[in-house]
């Protein structure tokens, strides 16, 4: 199944998770601010899912996961 974040709008540092990731793959996380810049990245390994802070500034976040075979991008919203 497809990654997905829970929550997406969140409040400045509240914890997210990323859901569905595919445990048999290497994953990297990487979160983007809306000027493209890097914030943070993660590699997982061998795990369904990643729990992470959210940013601290308020706006919207991009957060690529990139596996092998797929990429996908999501987003969240800090208020």
């Amino acid at each position: 199944s497809t990654p997905k974040l829970a929550p997406t709008i969140v409040k400045p540092q509240e914890l997210i998770s990323l859901l569905n990731l595919n445990a048999e793959s290497i994953s990297t996380v990487s979160v983007y601010s809306t000027m493209g810049e890097l914030i943070t990245s993660f590699q997982v390994s061998n795990q369904e899912q990643l729990t992470f802070p959210a940013a601290q500034q308020t706006g919207y976040y991009v957060v690529d996961v990139q596996t092998e075979t797929e990429k996908v991008s999501l987003r969240y919203i800090v208020k």
